[in-house]
């Protein structure tokens, strides 16, 4: 969700308010790409292929139509997981093409879900992929790709549109120890696909854009590569650039349309500096969250210590620079500001702590109860994200006596780890483990007081034992 929200807006995460998969809302006062074109004429629309990006987390703002309502549940990753197969989704984007008024000028996303673990692609890929089920996913994901372009083509709006391919993040696929996504900062989850086709630029040889000639390779102009790293940040001004459009408020990102538009990918002398960061891992976790720093080949990451890289010398980030080297620093200075605040304001903080005491926890005073500072950094912590990712798995499968296995056993080297609580919890409060339940409640409440599962599960428990305005306070 943060890197779509980042793609929409231009904005940083901490500027649109979306910092991690686990809730939140996009900050309503942001304008998205599809508002900004929206109140110059374009039609806007999206077509969700996860339910992960549904419109409860105000990703739907500034499009006349966003299709994230489709039957069937495939893959539960997550209790919310829906998919629906790139093929869908390229039948309702081509559904709305054909409804559109002609002439009038379109914005469409269409958001493709499928090569997520668990990675399931349909026949002949599966067979043909077998050994590689990932790489089935994203060869058919490829083919309706394809078949949308074509479309585009009959349709006659093929050179009339500018068409963007980008990836809002990568899949770790077991380097550096990463199943999926979204805790580490490592080049494999956030160096991703973009391919950018702008409107009039020639498909057939010999037509290129007013004043150009392509260079050809066979029957088709030959494509540009610029080695020079942009972020998803510079998408929306980008996009706003080609269509001649100004920003409504000062973005964070940079329109790179020059890059389009030079040969030799109008390299910079002067490389540009990008901003990443994991907040998922303190809230899935109970860790540290990391932000990253790219700039040309120098790269640093920072959880609670600080690492360097060079990307040049080392692609794979196979070793941290030692000694860290003196321009470390001044890289995480250029990020700090953009980390903003995370955490909840003071104010709310106090009031939330004076409706807890009015609970009367049963835990009330234990000498555990100390508020949970940043935890552990997750590069220490590797075996147990794997660990945990695959117990969220069995837990969102049904698997639920795997799941609470495996959650135990990660307490047993990470008491305070939040998802495992979160998972023992549930398991003992639909198994009428009251007293089991209680024990992790107290752990859970006292490490994260400002957060909400604790007290909705403490809030069943008095439902069950009859005591409702104890339940209702709680929920409250």
């Amino acid at each position: 969700m943060p890197s779509v929200a980042t793609i929409l807006t231009g904005l940083y995460p901490a500027h649109h308010g979306l910092r991690h998969d686990l809730g939140g809302r996009l900050t309503e006062e942001v304008p998205t790409l599809a508002a900004m074109l929206g109140r110059r004429g374009y039609r806007t629309a999206a077509v969700i292929g996860s339910f992960h990006l549904d419109s409860d987390r105000g990703l739907d703002a500034g499009f006349s139509s966003y299709d994230d309502d489709f039957p069937g549940v495939r893959k539960m990753i997550g209790t919310l997981a829906k998919e629906r197969r790139a093929k869908d989704v390229v039948k309702e984007g081509l559904e709305f093409l054909d409804a559109r008024k002609k002439g009038r000028p379109f914005f469409l996303w269409l958001d493709f879900y499928d090569p997520h673990y668990d990675y399931d692609p349909p026949e002949p890929f599966k067979k043909q992929f077998e050994n590689d089920l990932y790489e089935g996913e994203v060869a058919y994901l490829d083919t309706q790709i394809g078949a949308f372009l074509k479309e585009l083509r009959t349709r006659d709006l093929e050179e009339k549109t500018h068409i963007v391919l980008i990836g809002s993040h990568g899949e770790g696929l077991g380097d550096h120890g990463e199943t999926g996504h979204g805790t580490y900062l490592y080049e494999t989850t956030i160096r991703v696909p973009l391919i950018v086709v702008a409107a009039g630029t020639s498909r057939t040889p010999g037509a290129g854009a007013p004043g150009t000639e392509p260079a050809v390779t066979g029957d088709r102009p030959a494509g540009r590569s610029s080695a020079q790293p942009v972020g998803l940040v510079d998408l929306a001004p980008t996009l706003l650039d080609l269509s001649g459009i100004a920003p409504e408020r000062p973005l964070d990102g940079v329109s790179f349309a020059r890059l389009l538009r030079e040969e030799g990918g109008g390299q910079s002398p002067q490389p540009r500096t990008l901003f990443v960061e994991a907040l998922n891992p303190r809230q899935a976790y109970g860790w540290s969250p990391l932000f990253a720093v790219v700039e040309g080949a120098r790269k640093v990451v920072e959880g609670t210590r600080m690492e360097a890289f060079d990307l040049e010398g080392d692609p794979g980030e196979g070793k941290p620079i030692n000694p860290t080297p003196a321009w470390a620093a001044e890289l995480i200075g250029k990020g700090r500001y953009l980390r903003g605040q995370s955490d909840l304001k003071e104010e709310e903080r106090q009031k939330i702590l004076l409706e807890v005491a009015d609970l009367h926890l049963p835990w009330d005073g234990s000498p555990i109860c100390l508020e949970k500072e940043d935890g552990a950094d997750p590069r220490d912590r590797v075996p147990l994200n794997d660990a945990l990712f695959r117990a969220r798995l069995d837990y969102d499968q049904d698997l639920k006596g795997r799941a609470w296995t495996s959650s135990q056993q990660i307490l047993e080297s990470d008491p305070g780890n939040f998802t495992a609580l979160e998972l023992v919890s549930f398991l003992a409060l639909r198994n009428g483990s009251s007293d089991n339940l209680l024990s992790n409640l107290e752990v859970l409440q006292c490490n994260y007081p400002f957060r909400g599962i604790s007290y909705h599960y403490f809030g069943h428990l008095m439902q069950k034992q009859g005591e409702l305005a104890k339940a209702e306070a709680a929920f409250r």
